[in-house]
């Protein structure tokens, strides 16, 4: 008959000083609520003895000081039971394989992982850096589970993985004592990163909007970034001054030390630079590319033979798909067309289909007035006269 021990609590039990085991064959049974706190030496949970709860509620497990976590029992859901771990006290090590609904870091200290560790719903870092060893670390719970610390002070050091729905996935990672996390915008299916504290060596060629690369740090997709279809955000979290002015960009490449490939940026804040376009290579850094200028141009030729100045044509303006506008007046003033979130007729991303049919234009000179800015930011305006040619 299986041994079973239930902690019905009236205060807080407190096991300081020594190994609290769960021997084998044994069912550690919680109360509703209860809070069982655990101060020096660990919790062992040995091969088949198991943890329940007693009704509704929610109990926790406090592991505090020094003391560590082992699990033994290979086949055990930890998931399945509505339980939360907080990691509470200094330098601790979790050993085993653990499936846990929730795990919480409330303390300074390194939190060492020997083992594949999977929560399932939340995960919060107040404070304390949690390290794998050995094994895995995996989130599969929701976007929102996840939580940072505000002063980013609590981060997983080493290889994070997150297989939560499809749509946001975070990854609260950093090294050498500062959170460096990044954030996929709409990705799918399991995926890995870490980052690397040092330069990661790409090499500018060909770009000429790329002035800068910072070589403090590099991020690495651990899974085929060639399938994630998503933009990214980095931290700009203590980052070294770079050495050029412009705008802070994503740059990627396919190696450490190769040809970078401006991801640019768009929609990002103080704390994060987000691309403007989708990963497609597994090393990501930060970089600074030349400050965006938007210029109309001045000739639509829509009926040469040669197919070029068909459309009108803004450069830049892809910088600003989600909040511009572009207007088209007559020599008179009236208007002729005007776009929101305008997009150039042959661009690759996103080309614009609308359909309109500039050959329509009466020849003549035209004025058009461009509106553009990040969204909540200052609204910027350039306008050029348009020249319409009617050339066979």
């Amino acid at each position: 008959m299986k041994a079973i021990l239930r902690v019905l609590l009236l205060a807080i039990p407190t096991f300081a000083n020594g190994q609290f085991i769960i021997s084998s064959g044994a069912i550690l049974t919680l109360s509703p609520d209860a809070t069982m706190a655990i101060s020096t030496s660990g919790v062992t949970i040995a091969s088949t003895s198991q943890l329940s709860i007693a009704g509704a509620g929610r109990p926790s497990i406090v592991v505090a000081n020094s003391a560590s976590l082992v699990n033994n029992n290979a086949s055990f859901d930890f998931s399945a039971v509505d339980l939360q771990v907080d990691l509470n006290g200094g330098s601790q090590i979790v050993t085993g394989n653990f499936v846990l609904k929730d795990l919480r870091l409330s303390s300074p200290g390194p939190k060492t992982v020997s083992g594949n560790l999977t929560i399932t719903n939340s995960l919060t870092f107040e404070q304390g850096i949690l390290t794998p060893s050995t094994g895995k670390i995996l989130y599969t719970g929701k976007s929102n589970g996840l939580t940072v610390a505000s002063d980013a002070s609590s981060y997983v050091e080493g290889p994070f993985y997150n297989g939560g729905p499809d749509g946001e996935k975070k990854f609260p990672i950093g090294v050498n004592n500062t959170f460096a996390g990044a954030v996929l915008l709409d990705a799918s299916g399991e995926i890995g990163m870490q980052v690397t504290n040092s330069a990661a060596g790409f090499i500018i060629a060909d770009n000429p909007d790329l002035l800068e690369i910072n070589s403090d740090r590099y991020w690495e997709i651990l899974t085929d970034a060639a399938k994630i279809n998503s933009r990214v955000g980095l931290s700009t979290n203590g980052l070294n001054a770079f050495t050029t002015s412009g705008d802070v960009a994503v740059v990627q490449s396919d190696a450490v030390g190769g040809i970078a490939k401006n991801l640019s940026s768009q929609g990002g804040d103080e704390n994060y630079a987000v691309s403007r376009y989708k990963v497609t290579s597994p090393f990501l850094a930060l970089g600074k590319e030349a400050k965006v200028k938007v210029v109309i141009h001045d000739l639509i030729t829509p009926f040469t033979i040669d197919a070029h100045n068909d459309f009108l044509y803004i450069e830049h303006i892809d910088h600003f798909p989600d909040n511009n506008t572009v207007t088209l007046l007559d020599r008179w003033g009236v208007e002729v067309k005007r776009w929101i979130n305008f997009t150039n007729y042959d661009d690759q991303l996103n080309p614009n289909n609308d359909g309109f049919d500039f050959a329509k234009l009466s020849p003549g000179n035209y004025i058009c007035i461009v509106e553009f800015g990040e969204i909540g930011g200052k609204t910027e305006k350039v306008s050029q006269m348009v020249t319409v040619l009617k050339t066979n």
